[in-house]
């Protein structure tokens, strides 16, 4: 058992030369290379999900700004003067004034102090 360990030692002790820093260095870029990859995929993945939300909010404002224009033209049309005319005379019972009568104080209309 004592002879294993000492063989994997000198092992280990060989590979402290160039060998060790070129497999040393072999791992070093390949974690950098995995790292980047990973961060190229995140990133591609963020920008792919900003861009499908910017378009279904795109899409809602479309429906939005329609909603909107329907809105305005059935305000417009209930605001209109015919409309007015004809509710004011079928359900509140109104009816066109002909002549008009105003009263004229004969003195004035506030006390002086």
């Amino acid at each position: 058992m004592t002879k294993t360990k000492f063989s994997l030692f000198s092992k280990l002790k060989n590979t402290k030369g160039a060998v060790g820093f070129i497999n040393n260095f072999r791992i070093l870029i390949f974690c950098l290379l995995l790292t980047s990859l990973l961060s190229y995929l995140v990133v591609v993945n963020d920008v792919n999900t900003k861009g499908y939300e910017i378009a279904k909010m795109q899409m809602a404002i479309q429906e939005l700004k329609e909603e909107h224009r329907d809105l305005q033209s059935r305000a417009t049309l209930l605001q209109s003067l015919p409309r007015i005319k004809e509710i004011s005379s079928a359900q509140l019972n109104m009816v066109l004034a002909d002549n008009f009568d105003y009263v004229l104080p004969k003195g004035p209309v506030a006390k002086k102090d």
